[in-house]
């Protein structure tokens, strides 16, 4: 009878439901379930059957909602609710979602005892002392006499084996009890690869003698150039700071001088660009470089040629190799630091040398230059003319692998302000770099190295120690630096003769050098054959430079004789292209032999332009070095122009062998034809050769058990220099 009476009221509902709207408008806070049922059945004329006890377990709903239909509403309102629902010819039926099963908790199995033995892959000898470690845990253990462990592990346990001078090595644990573990002798040493003149070389193959330096050895050094910081890193080179003063060049040194009126500089190659011997070093991001390789003996700088006797040093920046595709690494690098006077000079006060100076002329029979050597002044030049000086460094870089690993990229930013100890003087750099490496098919790459930079350079305007008359040994406490009118002294005052004010020269000269450098290389690399790599690079390199000086007629030196202001401009530019062309093959001789293959032809040219004027006798100061023209002593007035130029061409190669991979042989040649060169004598030609045997290959020094490696080298060449 219940069930009759049911099915008659759902037959009515469904008759009277067609009268209602199919879409419905809900706004509710905080609302309880059954009462938001009440309001959707009074739209829409759908029905709800539920059990009243189930509707206690809902929690309470906040709906908002404005013509929505059916489907969209129950949507919400059952949205985390702990309730399902189903609906059925306009009866909406609500259930009550069953329950999850709960999980058995498995039962950890025991511990397993393990044991067994490591050893030397190569020899098979036992190893002492290695470190044995479960991963992710803290229980581990260390071999002891014979390479015996033991010790308890968790079920599925992995160890993690670990010895210095070998490669860690990982081992699943299973169910075994016995593990006899062997362990190879690390070649991180030896397979890693260094740069050499147009190309690369495992170091376990290398025959020549190369120092290598790497990048991170060189960060957050507070330097403003590679040359600064160099010292020390790289054996048998050596550098001398000139002096101190920001943005400073250095004179390096490899393996010693070997000119006596010639350039003894190394010969500078950036990314495989050959800058030449005089280039600066400044100009180069410390935080882009990845690696320096410096090449001291005959083989290793006979491939440059008529350039390398006095060494090459070859500079590879940074690229996104390596990275994990599709996630760009993005670095900050920042530093700020103070500069001090640390070690002061302490100098005769102006009453002690007021007595010196007396005593002098009293010795002399001269007139005291003193009346009252207590009254005198007491200037310290130096405490007025230095200060502690800050520096400062930034650095931002993106570098990564596009997702289909066709392109990786290195994009950098970089700042460097370096202000002087001595007052108005200082360096500031400012570079970028684009470092992209495009992959357009398997067997065709291309590349570009890009590196733009500005600096600006405010040399120091006071003589600090240049022998007679400098601030060191001509300026003397007893002088004031202004005189009773409040104007720059003139004068010394023991001596009586006219003499610069270092204050004066301080504030009121100006003594500046900008510039800038574009070096932009493009290359193509073709794989036409398994081991064979054909390839092509264009390198245009411009430098621009403009040194603007001027000693205004308010100097005191300048005004107590009326000579009026005097300035200068110099400026260059520099404009160098290079084409490099190279063939490489490597193939493997049976198991242990290989050789390697390099031909290549080279072809480069580089302008130099440069314009100076100086003028003399301004008679005001308003346009300083702008108007050259207005000085009035066309007897001094200079001006000047020049112009240089050469060009080079090239015809290289070299042979790498390695027979069972412990004799090597390596084979060099270049020939160079230099417009440099006299009438009659163009063309240089570079042998040379080298050989090497690396004994820590061979057993009778293996069983001595004393060397990781040993090697045995000897070469012999020509290089040549255009000084």
């Amino acid at each position: 009878m219940k069930m009759t009476t049911l099915l008659l009221t759902v037959t009515c509902l469904q008759i009277s439901a067609k009268g209602f709207s199919q879409k419905i408008s809900l706004h509710e806070k905080n609302a309880p379930l059954e009462k938001i049922f009440t309001e959707i059945r009074a739209q829409s004329g759908y029905l709800f059957f539920y059990d009243i006890n189930i509707l206690q377990k809902s929690r309470p709903v906040d709906i908002r909602v404005k013509e929505k239909s059916i489907d969209q509403v129950l949507a919400d309102c059952f949205k985390d609710q702990p309730l399902n629902y189903t609906i059925t010819n306009r009866i909406i039926v609500v259930t009550l979602k069953p329950e999850k099963k709960r999980e058995d908790v498995p039962v950890p199995l025991p511990p397993i005892k393990v044991s067994g033995t490591v050893t030397d892959t190569a020899t098979g000898d036992p190893l002492v002392g290695v470190t044995i470690q479960v991963k992710g845990g803290t229980v581990g253990t260390v071999t002891g006499a014979g390479g015996q462990f033991a010790l308890e592990v968790p079920d599925h346990a992995v160890l993690v084996v670990s010895y210095i001078g070998y490669n860690t090595k990982e081992i699943p644990v299973g169910r075994n009890t016995v593990i006899h573990i062997s362990l190879a002798p690390s070649a991180t040493g030896l397979n890693q690869v260094v740069v050499v003149g147009y190309g690369q070389v495992e170091n376990k193959y290398l025959t020549g003698s190369v120092s290598s330096v790497k990048g991170k050895d060189l960060q957050n050094i507070p330097a403003s150039g590679v040359n600064q910081i160099l010292g020390g890193r790289a054996a048998g080179v050596e550098v001398t700071n000139l002096n101190g003063a920001p943005g400073a060049s250095s004179v390096i040194r490899i393996r010693g001088g070997n000119s006596i009126q010639g350039n003894n500089n190394p010969l500078y190659v950036v990314d495989g660009v050959i800058m030449g011997q005089d280039y600066d070093l400044n100009k180069l991001n410390i935080s882009d470089i990845q690696s320096i390789n410096v090449l001291k003996d005959a083989t290793s700088v006979a491939i440059y040629g008529t350039r390398g006797s006095n060494g090459v040093v070859l500079i590879t920046t940074k690229t996104g190799a390596g990275g994990q595709a599709g996630k760009p690494q993005i670095s900050v690098n920042a530093y700020a630091g103070i500069q001090r006077f640390v070690n002061n000079i302490h100098f005769l006060n102006g009453p002690q040398l007021a007595v010196y100076a007396n005593e002098d002329a009293a010795y002399r029979s001269a007139s005291l230059p003193f009346a009252d050597p207590a009254n005198v002044p007491n200037t310290n030049w130096i405490d007025l003319l230095t200060h502690d000086a800050p520096v400062y460094n930034a650095n931002v870089s993106v570098s990564g692998v596009t997702e289909n690993q066709k392109l990786n990229y290195y994009l950098s930013g970089g700042y460097f302000n370096q202000q002087g100890i001595i007052r108005n003087s200082g360096f500031k750099k400012y570079n970028l770099t684009t470092n992209l490496d495009l992959k357009l098919s398997t067997r065709v790459s291309m590349g570009l190295r890009g590196h733009i930079t500005y600096m600006h350079l405010n040399n120091n305007k006071v003589n600090f120690n240049g022998g007679e008359g400098s601030l060191l040994h001509g300026d003397i406490p007893v002088r004031s630096v202004y005189d009773s009118a409040g104007q720059f002294t003139a004068e010394n005052p023991v001596s009586g003769t006219l003499q610069s004010n270092p204050i004066a020269d301080d504030k009121l000269k100006t003594d500046y050098v900008n510039s800038a450098n574009v070096l932009m290389s493009l290359y193509l690399q073709v794989s036409p054959l398994k081991n064979l790599v054909l390839k092509t690079t264009f390198s245009p390199v411009l430098d621009y430079n403009k040194h603007n000086v001027y000693n205004p007629g308010l100097l005191p030196q300048n005004l107590a004789i009326g000579a009026g202001g005097n300035g200068g401009v110099t400026s260059g530019m520099t404009l160098n292209l290079l084409n490099e062309n190279t063939v490489t093959y490597s193939t493997g001789i049976g198991a242990d032999s290989k050789i390697d293959l390099l031909g290549g032809f080279t072809w480069q040219t580089e302008q130099n332009e440069g314009v100076n004027a100086h003028g003399y006798a301004y008679f005001n100061d308003d346009q300083a070095f702008n108007n050259l023209s207005a000085g009035a002593d066309p007897t001094r007035n200079v001006i000047g122009s020049s112009y240089d130029s050469y060009q080079l061409v090239s015809w290289l190669g070299r042979a790498n062998y390695a027979y069972r991979n412990k004799y090597l042989l390596t084979l060099v040649a270049r020939a160079d034809g230099s417009s440099r060169f006299a009438d009659g004598n163009k063309y240089s030609f570079f042998p040379a050769a080298a050989v090497a045997w690396r004994l820590d290959q061979e057993s009778f020094i293996k069983r001595l058990n004393v060397f990781d490696n040993l090697k045995l080298k000897a070469s012999y060449g020509l290089s040549g220099s255009q000084s």
